[in-house]
């Protein structure tokens, strides 16, 4: 017997039926994958409590729907709890987790957790270094335009389904698989779509032949009677397909028979694309979206090729894909004061800095300042020639310090290193580094001109600069 009074339970025994009532224990329930777990769950009726470091948004909102919520972690609060979930971001010498482990409670992976919960559904997995939020939301919303009513998880929030979840009625479930610690190994989709493959996530993968090693055996654990759906214009992705056992659905801007879908006449005016969808070469559809810039485009042709798979008519995606506007934090227009434009993006790769950039130019006119916040001192230390170059389509880039998330900093790292490279190269190039970030709005806002935009990017706190920017604009 366990410190519950039951037997050791297996979470592979039971069913979405089983879980009412049901004690589960969430240690880091503040991240955004976890918390989107513990709503589900709650929705099928289990008892859920957690822990985390800091209290957020997130873990208020769990707290309103009725979550038991600690800030701090002591092994306590775990007590009653019949499954443990913790993040990859918890040190496994954790106290909840020792708890349990002492009390023989069953200890599980988040990825394992989703990965169960995927199996009672015909389930949609989305991969890739970048563009995984968007592209699993888009997909969610055309599904839910169709009444299919999907279980959604999203690593984002998507106003138009109350968050960052939902448990659905229908028989598909959405959710992001992500490479990070190998977590989407623990997932066996029907359906699985890659939108690209970059070096990423190296202080677990090492090397970037690792990291695609993965992505082929994430592929390769696609359920019988599936598919992978495949970026063609991604010369990595084709090369994988070559080892793929299961059916690829191919998408891409290059124009021919051989892709599945494809895009034509592509016409962008602010915010919107539009474009004629060619299936096989072959015109079906004329869609619009409301979100910008070529990597958005793709999104969007990897949403079509997924919902065509699920059995969603073309008029109801280009519906649902004009309605479509994006997620928090990725090209989230904040607001406008003082005539300035603030904008906020979730960008943390080289990759996705210049894409959000690029997008930002064939949005607007004005100059534009680019505040950018280093995520993981690895990632600065992986990618510090990249990060140096991100910047040259800001007119003025910011850099402050690098928020840490789980690492503990790393000797001769740095955000002020990004700068001092950059300038090396282009001595003219108007970026600089200025800490802490809480300093940032108050010295920006008399620089800024009507016209002009600024736009805040990172993945950890620094939306928080977008909204005291702001608020010095509109006191300005």
């Amino acid at each position: 017997m366990n410190a519950t009074g039951m037997s050791r339970l297996s979470l592979d025994a039971l069913t979405e039926r089983d879980l009412l009532g049901r004690r589960f224990h969430f240690v880091g329930i503040g991240g955004i994958s976890m918390s989107a777990l513990a709503r589900v769950l709650m929705r099928c009726g289990a008892v859920i409590s957690g822990s985390d470091l800091h209290a957020s948004e997130l873990t208020d909102l769990l707290a309103e729907l009725g979550a038991a919520i600690f800030i701090g972690h002591c092994a306590e609060q775990a007590q009653g709890a019949e499954f443990i979930i913790y993040s990859d971001a918890v040190p496994r010498d954790n106290p909840e987790l020792a708890w349990a482990r002492a009390h023989q409670v069953p200890v599980y992976a988040r990825s394992k957790l989703l990965g169960w919960l995927m199996r009672q559904h015909r389930s949609i997995a989305i991969a890739g270094t970048h563009g995984k939020t968007t592209t699993s939301a888009m997909i969610a919303w055309c599904l839910e335009v169709a009444g299919r009513d999907p279980t959604v998880l999203l690593g984002g929030e998507l106003s138009a389904i109350g968050g960052n979840a939902k448990l659905g009625q229908g028989p598909e479930l959405v959710a992001e698989a992500c490479e990070a610690y190998d977590s989407f190994l623990d997932l066996q989709p029907d359906l699985a779509v890659v939108l690209n493959i970059e070096a990423e996530h190296l202080d677990h993968h090492h090397t970037e032949s690792a990291l695609k090693e993965s992505f082929v055996r994430f592929l390769s654990q696609t359920r019988p009677g599936g598919a992978a759906v495949l970026c063609w214009d991604r010369p990595e992705l084709r090369e994988l397909a070559e080892t793929l056992a299961v059916p690829v659905i191919k998408y891409g801007l290059q124009v021919g028979e051989e892709l599945d879908f494809s895009a034509a006449r592509v016409t962008q005016r602010g915010l919107t694309t539009s474009f004629e969808l060619l299936e096989h070469g072959r015109l079906v559809a004329e869609i619009t979206i409301a979100v910008p810039g070529e990597h958005n485009l793709l999104n969007a042709l990897a949403t079509i090729a997924a919902s065509r798979w699920a059995g969603i008519e073309f008029a109801d995606l280009a519906r649902a894909l004009s309605q479509f506007r994006g997620v928090k934090r990725r090209f989230e227009i904040m607001g406008e004061a003082g005539g300035v434009t603030v904008v906020d993006d979730y960008a943390h790769h080289p990759t996705e800095i210049r894409a959000t950039l690029a997008a930002a130019r064939t949005v607007f006119t004005g100059r534009i300042t680019a505040i950018f916040q280093p995520h993981l001192y690895s990632r600065t230390r992986d990618f510090l020639d990249e990060f140096a170059d991100s910047f040259k389509q800001a007119d003025r880039a910011i850099i402050t310090d690098i928020y840490p998330a789980r690492e503990q900093p790393i000797p001769g790292v740095s955000a002020e290193a990004i700068v001092t490279l950059a300038h090396q190269r282009q001595p003219t190039q108007d970026i600089r580094f200025l800490a802490p970030k809480e300093v940032i709005a108050q010295q920006l806002a008399p620089q800024l001109q009507a016209g002009e935009i600024a736009i805040t990017l990172g993945a950890g706190d620094v939306y928080l600069v977008a909204r005291n920017l702001l608020a010095e604009l509109s006191r300005k």
